[in-house]
This record gives structure tokens, C-alpha cells and sequence, in this order.
């Protein structure tokens, strides 16, 4: 058997491509199986089956011999719609060791290529369709398409019906083969990107897809990573290094990793990297961006691996030449894509509403096809059998049922064109047409960074102007995520806060004049302070003082970078710590270098070096971090700092007095919307930190519920602490977000903001960006740890609004303030939300008459509710009517000023007034008042 040359670059490229796609990452692994020849298809043709150990792939290649006619076939059958993707079984653990990719292979871990779209060329066609095919009015005109190519029946041709068929399919595939064509030129950028790879003692370019687990990288400054690392060397002290994270959770301030230190000491020495062999243990791949437990076994030393040591795909290496990274997770396998999720088809509510509307007219349809055909059998039965001689039926009917059977199914196709198939292209071509218009839109135009607004898909445009619910972070993306020191508070007194001679508070502004830290020589210039009172405690030397600033100035994680002779630049993980330890650094309490076991800080200008025990990271569940250290004169010492309710809760007896006055000023910082933080410490002995540290480590090598122990662990220790006070740190508000949420509460949209702030805080800064407003009588707080709790909690809210209903149904009173009558859609969207009923003519809703104190009640019953109310034009009075009947539109007194008893409302007819009335749907459970 001959194979043709013509056919051998083809079959070349499609081996190659196979090998990727079974995430075979050696050729000469492939194991290949080629059966015996099968039969002849022709006399000068053979057939050759040929199977790869990858599931779901077969090639089957014909050739033949004859040279007057060379033909060749191949054909490739895909079990799978994803060649890409491998049923693989899920992993408990990750295994694999460093510079061996023989010993990672037989694992078969995903290789570094990523995809994200939805077809190839061979799933294109078969996967679109099935796509269009959901919509019903395309499998309406598959099914009468059908129904066109049975001659009884069919009275049309065919090609009325293919034709236009034919036209939607296309207009919409090529669409979609264009976002397609977007994300596969994605997918090649990202997968051709170079970089530095270590190979047989020799660091070499590679592609990002030629990247495997256990591969050691090289990285340099201002590169994207390209898989999940961890974390071997840099050339900064100590093996640290900065990344930028905000391809991953958008905050773009850096934050710090660090190498362990018996890999730090490999240092950019590519031998001493190439003998590195090193086995990690660790957890299989998840999307917990930032979680990682595992373990380093090498040179018969046991170390804990976790998250601080750990570079993500997606980082950007920031502020270092260069690392060296480990690749632990390659591809789909990494954190960033197991975030990413597969592409789905998302249908909008304006195609839900196009199938809902062609299924009811399809019904419609359906019953006068069923209408004709029963006439026709009738027509059959009674009359059109005497007609038989003249004109007979044809062979294939038998009877009149028959025929009306037949007469039902050529009205369908008949009457076809009650189904509107041109609205599905008028529809494509206008969500094309709008896709155009948001490019060339200038209005969304950011001239400052010369960025245009750009429609990615041309399938959801529509959504854009549907949107009912905004969910947005607080700190960022409605506030600058700029943090500066504003007050704290020490020892039961309060600094940061400015009086005049006269003992009233002065607000802080560019007009006072700030506190002179020019003798220090190492204060940021930046920093700003109007209290001189604190300044003058510290150089008195105040012990609490002094431990407060201490706390500031070493427990955080924040970076040094030395940037000039006595200039210092911090590199926070976190705006908050930035601003705490800058203030420490201008009080005199100067934070200027760590190392993994040492905090170095010039106190007063002396420089303490305080040994580093211990440090208890902050998480979202513990609310806290602290630090263990031991300073110059040998004493043992736990620093910590957190959100009140935890820190409270961990305090000794000693401290209640304290306690309550510092929670009344941490009550007065919420309600400024300052953000805040506790402080305190606790004195330590040696025997009992010696045993903590034992569990510690044991606990570190833990894989599974590793931080469920750590947090048991540093529960321990954290107890019976010595409060030393709070900080209060300020985050402004961006630029026209006040005027930008107003403008989406005209537009109906509901906002809802995740902030993490204490409640004070979060209603201050409500009110400050306009999302709660003056108009609003009452904010009421929902709170509770599950879903009952809030729903009780809710229930509640509904009866404090409401009141208690005082007739007998099982209704609710609501006792208003004229002012709520003055917005009409408040009042619409309040009554229907919390009675259930709905105002029948929102346009009628209005206020009539003066507008001094009139008061609106209203009772509620299920679906019910009666509206009654006056506008005074003396008296703040009260008005009361019984509860409503059923559809009674809206009654006004002629006279706007008329006098007169009213039957309806009862009050003093001597008082000027004008009356209105409604009751819409039902009954209401009492009387408003």
C-alpha cells in the first residue's frame, strides 16, 4: 500500500494536530495499533484502521495504488464534540517533581494551551445548527420544510421555503463564526506568547502551550505568568517579588510573594535550578484564588506550601528584573481558567419572547389548519361523494377522515407565512447595526486613555438597555481605593479631631494649617494631620502610645523599596496598610525593612530589629492578623489588629471600661463613613510560644482542612488580649458617583454595593452616594446568618412600616408623610411591593391642593388595598376612611379650596381642603389613618 506524497504534508499536520488535542506531550509515546487490512473498498484500494490510546479518536485512511487515477481520504471521527478536553478522573491530590517530565507525564496533566471558544472546523456546522435549531420558529420551517417534500400534501415548492430557511442560517452563523473567529485569534495570541523555559540545563523560548507541569520558568519584569507557578527565586532580598493581580480581581495596587528560603538560595544559578528536583504534593486544581495548601519535599526536608508563595496565570511581574517559577497547574487546569467556565449560549429575552410569540402562533395555526381539514372531511363525507365520478380521490385516500387529514397538513403549509421567519433577519441585522453604533458612540469615548467603547458580541446588545439590578463593590469602584489616616482613638481619647477657640469642632480642610513633621527626617511629605495633640503625646513618650504606633509598624505585610538615600516607597497588598503604617512612619515609628525571620523599625530614631515568630494572616473569616515577635530586650510579644466584633470578643476583663468608651468612638468613625480597625496586644512566654509553634508546623503540613486547624490554632493564642485603641481611615468617593447613582435610580435600576464596612459606615456612605437620600423616612437594617433569619428579619421590616391593620382581615396600616405622596413611582413601587397591590392609573396619582402636612393611609389584604387621604391646607391632621371595596377610581372635590363636611375622610368642615380618593382590587384588611 502506497501513501501518496501529495497526501503526506496533510497527514503530517493532522498527526501533529492530534497529538495536542489528546494532550500527548511526546511523540514517541503515542502508542499506535494498526489492525489488519480490512477487504478492499475498491480493486486498487485498501482501508487502514488506526486507533490512538485517547478517547473518542480513530483515523481511518484509505489509499490506493492505481497511478492513472491517485485519490486519497481521510477521515477523521470525533467520539467527543471537544477534542480538546480529556476524561481525565477528578484528582485528590497533585503530584509532581521538578526538571522530570517523564515521571509528570504518566499523571497526563493538562497541557498550558487554553480555549476558549466554541467551535473548530469540524463542530462549526454541526454545533451552530443545533444552536439555531432551539429556536422554535427554525425548527418550525425544518418541520414545513419536510412537510414540502411529501407530494399529497405539499402544495408549495420546496424552494420557497429553503430559501429563506437557508438566508436566517447563514446571516446568523456567519455572525457567530465572527465572535467565534474573535476568541480563536485570542486563544492563538495568548497561546503563542513566548517564554524563557528550562530544558536539559539550558533556559530556551517556548510557546505558552509547550509549557508543562513541572517545567521551571524564568520570568522578567513586566511579563505575564504563564501558568501557575510557585514561587523559587527573583532577584530581590530574600526571594520576593511584586505582581499586579488585576487580571484576576481588578485591584491594581501590587502585592508581594515570597520564595521559600531554602529555594530562594538557587538565586538565578541555572545549574544549581537544573538539579533542582524537588517533589510537590498539593491540592488538585480548583478556583480558589486565594486558597493553596501543599507540601515541598526535598533534600529530606518536609516545607508547607500556601498562597504567599504562590504566582497565578494572569499575574503581571511587577517592580522585579527577574523569578524563577515552578509550574504547578498548566492551561484549563489553572486557577484562572477553572474561574472562566465554558462558553455558553446565552439567549436574550427578546428571542425567549420571539419563541414564546411563534408557539402561540403556531397554535393559532394549528387550529385553523385543524378548522379547514375537519370542513374538508365533512365537505367529504356529506357532498363531495357524489362527486366522485367527476372527481375522484386519489389512490392513496381511502376515505373522507383520511382526507381531511391530509387537507389539515397542506393548510399548514399553506398558511406558512403567518409565522414571521423575517423577523428573525430583521433582528440580527439591527443587533449588528447597534453593535456599530456603541463603537462609534462618543459619549462613551474615554479621552484620557484614548479607550472607545467596544461591543464584544453582537448576541446580548439588547440586554444593555433591559438591565434591572446593578451588584457593585464599594472600595474601588465607587471609591478611589486611596486610603489616608484621618483620627484614632488611644487609650480612651480621640485624636485626629480640630476645635476652635471656641471649642467647636472645625472640619478638616486645605485651610488649616497641618501638623509640621519636618524633624523627622524619614515622614512622607505626603501625609497630612491637623491634630497636633498627638504628636506632642508621642514625644512625651506615652507607653499606650507608643504600643499603638508599634502595632501600626509591624503587623502588616507591607513591602520596602528603597528608592533613593532616606527615601522610602511601601508596597501595600492593601491601601488600608499602607495608610496605617505611613502614619506610623510619621509619628516616628518607621518601618524599614523585613526579612523572612526579622522587622526592622527606627523607633524615635533608633533602630529596633525585632525577631519575626509568627505571622497569622488575615482572611475574610478571621477579620484579623497578627504578628508574634520578640524585640531587643528578649520579651515575647503577640501584636494584633481587626474589625471590633472579633477583637472585642478576645479581650481581657480587664480592658470592659475601655472597651465601651472605645466602642462608643468607633460608633462616631462609622458614622463620618471611616473605615475602622481595632488594636491590641498580649504578653507572651516562651515555654507556651515553643508549643504553639510545634502545632503550628504540624497543622502547616495538613492538605486537607488545613485552614479550619490554622484558624483553631491561632484562636489559641489570640486570647485575653490588652486593647490599646482603633484607627479611622478615609476612602473617598470617586468622581460623580452621587449624580451617576441618582441617574440609575430615574432609570428604575435597583443597585445593591457588597461592602465590608461596619453598618454605621455602610449608611453614611449610602447617604453620600445618593443611595439612600433625606426622602427617605426610615432605613431599616435586614441582618442574619441564614435564610430564615432574613426572611423573619423581613417580615419584621413589613410590619414597621406597615403598622398593624385595625380591621378584622389580615391586613397592615401604613402611616406616611405627605412628602413620600410627591413621588408618585415611590409610592407606586412601596404600595405594590409591600401590599401586593398595584395603583390602576399611576398618571392620576398627584397632589392636590397646599402643600403643608397632609398625611396618606392605606391598608393592605392580599392582593387589595384602599387609598384615602386629604391635603390639609391649615393642619397637620390625620384622616381616616373605612376599608375599600372593588374599582373606584380616583375622586376629587371640584373646588380646590372648597368647605364642607366629607363623608369620607371626616374632618373639621371648617378647614379649607381638597379631597382625593382611590380603591383598586378587592378588600383591604382595615382602616388607613
Amino acid at each position: 500500500m502506497v501513501v501518496l506524497n501529495q497526501m503526506a504534508c496533510f497527514f503530517d499536520f493532522v498527526y501533529n494536530q492530534l497529538l495536542v488535542k489528546s494532550k500527548i506531550q511526546d511523540h514517541h509515546s503515542l502508542p499506535l495499533i494498526c489492525s489488519s487490512f480490512l477487504p478492499p473498498v475498491e480493486p486498487t484500494s485498501s482501508l487502514c484502521s488506526i486507533s490512538l490510546f485517547s478517547p473518542g479518536l480513530r483515523l481511518w485512511l484509505f489509499t490506493t495504488t492505481s497511478d492513472d487515477f491517485p485519490w486519497a481520504c481521510l477521515h477523521v471521527t470525533a467520539v467527543a464534540m471537544n477534542l480538546c478536553e480529556e476524561n481525565r478522573p477528578p484528582e485528590e491530590e497533585r503530584r509532581l517533581r521538578a526538571n522530570d517530565r517523564e515521571y509528570n507525564e504518566k499523571f497526563q496533566y493538562a497541557h498550558n494551551r487554553i480555549k476558549t471558544s466554541k467551535y473548530n472546523v469540524v463542530t462549526f456546522l454541526p454545533v451552530n445548527l443545533f444552536e439555531q435549531f432551539q429556536r422554535v420558529a427554525n425548527a418550525y420551517f425544518l418541520f414545513l420544510l419536510i412537510l414540502q417534500l411529501i407530494p399529497q400534501i405539499s402544495s408549495l415548492s420546496w424552494f420557497t421555503t429553503i430559501v429563506p430557511l437557508v438566508l436566517v442560517l447563514t446571516i446568523t452563523a456567519v455572525k457567530d463564526a465572527s465572535d467565534d473567529l474573535f476568541r480563536h485569534r485570542s486563544d492563538n495570541q495568548v497561546n503563542n506568547r513566548q517564554s524563557q523555559v528550562l530544558i536539559n540545563s539550558k533556559v530556551q523560548k517556548e510557546k505558552w502551550m509547550n509549557v508543562r507541569v513541572g517545567d521551571i520558568i524564568k520570568m522578567e519584569d513586566n511579563q505575564f505568568v504563564a501558568a501557575d507557578l510557585l514561587l523559587l527565586s527573583s532577584s530581590e532580598p530574600h526571594g520576593l517579588c511584586y505582581i499586579e493581580t488585576a487580571e484576576l480581581d481588578g485591584e491594581t495596587n501590587l502585592k508581594a510573594r515570597q520564595a521559600l528560603p531554602i529555594t530562594s538560595e538557587l538565586g538565578d544559578n541555572i545549574g544549581l535550578l537544573a538539579q533542582f528536583n524537588g517533589d510537590i504534593v498539593c491540592e488538585p486544581p480548583n478556583n480558589k484564588l486565594d486558597r493553596f495548601a501543599g507540601s515541598l519535599h526535598w533534600n529530606g526536608d518536609s516545607l508547607p506550601l500556601d498562597n504567599e508563595s504562590m504566582l497565578l496565570r494572569g499575574c503581571i511581574l511587577r517592580n522585579t528584573d527577574w523569578c524563577f517559577g515552578l509550574v504547578l497547574f498548566a492551561g484549563p487546569d489553572t486557577k484562572l481558567m477553572q474561574n472562566s467556565g465554558r462558553t455558553k449560549f446565552k439567549r436574550t429575552s427578546i428571542d425567549r419572547l420571539m419563541n414564546t410569540l411563534v408557539l402561540w402562533i403556531f397554535g393559532f395555526l394549528v387550529c385553523m389548519g385543524s378548522i379547514l381539514g375537519l370542513g374538508n372531511a365533512v365537505w367529504e363525507s356529506i357532498t363531495g361523494y357524489y362527486f366522485q365520478v367527476y372527481m375522484p380521490w386519489e389512490k392513496s385516500v381511502d376515505s373522507a377522515v383520511f382526507s381531511g387529514f391530509l387537507t389539515f397538513w397542506s393548510y399548514i403549509i399553506i398558511l406558512n407565512t403567518v409565522v414571521p421567519i423575517s423577523l428573525y433577519v430583521s433582528v440580527e441585522v439591527i443587533r449588528l447595526g447597534h453593535s456599530y453604533f456603541i463603537n462609534w458612540d462618543r459619549k462613551m469615548y474615554y479621552a484620557k486613555r484614548d479607550t472607545p467603547a467596544e461591543a464584544r458580541t453582537t448576541t446580548l446588545n439588547e440586554e444593555l438597555g433591559q438591565i434591572e439590578y446593578i451588584f457593585s463593590d464599594k472600595t474601588g469602584t465607587l471609591t478611589q481605593n486611596i486610603m489616608t489616616f484621618n483620627k484614632c482613638s488611644i487609650n480612651c481619647r480621640i485624636y485626629g479631631e480640630v476645635f476652635d477657640v471656641n471649642g467647636h469642632k472645625i472640619e478638616s480642610n486645605e485651610k488649616l494649617v497641618p501638623v509640621d513633621f519636618s524633624t523627622n527626617l524619614l515622614a512622607d511629605a505626603g501625609f497630612l494631620f491637623y491634630d497636633y495633640s498627638l504628636l506632642e503625646v508621642v514625644r512625651r513618650g506615652d507607653r499606650s502610645v507608643h504600643e499603638f504606633f508599634r502595632v501600626l509598624s509591624l503587623c502588616h505585610t507591607v513591602m520596602i523599596e528603597d528608592k533613593a538615600k532616606g527615601e522610602l516607597q511601601y508596597q501595600a497588598q492593601s491601601p488600608d496598610e499602607g495608610a496605617l503604617v505611613t502614619a506610623a512612619r510619621n509619628f516616628g515609628f518607621v518601618f524599614q525593612s523585613r526579612t523572612p525571620e526579622t522587622i526592622s523599625v527606627q523607633e524615635l530614631g533608633e533602630t529596633c530589629t525585632y525577631r519575626l515568630l509568627a505571622i497569622l494572616d488575615f482572611n475574610n473569616y478571621r477579620k484579623r492578623m497578627s504578628v508574634i515577635v520578640r524585640n531587643a530586650e528578649g520579651k515575647l510579644k503577640l501584636y494584633c489588629k481587626g474589625a471590633d466584633s472579633v477583637i472585642f470578643e478576645r479581650l481581657h476583663p480587664c480592658c470592659q471600661h475601655m472597651m465601651n468608651i472605645t466602642g462608643d468612638h468607633l460608633s462616631e468613625f462609622a458614622t463620618e463613613g471611616l473605615r475602622t480597625l481595632c488594636l491590641a496586644t498580649r504578653d507572651l512566654d516562651d515555654e507556651m510560644v515553643s508549643e504553639w509553634l510545634l502545632r503550628l508546623r504540624k497543622v502547616g503540613m495538613v492538605l486537607e482542612g488545613r485552614e479550619a486547624e490554622l484558624a483553631a490554632v491561632y484562636n489559641e493564642i489570640e486570647q485575653d488580649m490588652i486593647l490599646l485603641g482603633a484607627t479611622a481611615i478615609e476612602d473617598k468617593l470617586q468622581e460623580a458617583v452621587p449624580e451617576t447613582i441618582a441617574k440609575l435610580a430615574m432609570a428604575n435600576i435597583k443597585l445593591w454595593v457588597l461592602t465590608g464596612d461596619k453598618q454605621e459606615t455602610a449608611v453614611n456612605i449610602g447617604y453620600s452616594c445618593n443611595m439612600l437620600t433625606d426622602d427617605m423616612s426610615e432605613v431599616f437594617v435586614v441582618s442574619g446568618s441564614s435564610a430564615q433569619d432574613v426572611r423573619e428579619e423581613l417580615r419584621h421590616a413589613k410590619q414597621r412600616i406597615l403598622g398593624c391593620g385595625k380591621g378584622t382581615g389580615n391586613g397592615f396600616l401604613y402611616t406616611a408623610t405627605k412628602d413620600l405622596v410627591k413621588d408618585p413611582g415611590m409610592m407606586t413601587s412601596m404600595l405594590g411591593a409591600l401590599g401586593g397591590g398595584r395603583i390602576r392609573d399611576r398618571d392620576q396619582w398627584s397632589q392636590p391642593g397646599s402643600r403643608t402636612g397632609g398625611r396618606l393611609g392605606a391598608g393592605f389584604s392580599g392582593g387589595g388595598m384602599s387609598l384615602q387621604g386629604c391635603d390639609l391646607l391649615q393642619s397637620d391632621a390625620a384622616t381616616e376612611g373605612p376599608g375599600g371595596g372593588a374599582g373606584e377610581d380616583l375622586q376629587e372635590s371640584s373646588d380646590p379650596g372648597h368647605r364642607g363636611w366629607c363623608k369620607r375622610c371626616q374632618h373639621d368642615k371648617d378647614i379649607p381642603h381638597r379631597c382625593w380618593h382611590q380603591r383598586a382590587g378587592g378588600y383591604a384588611g382595615g382602616a388607613g389613618q
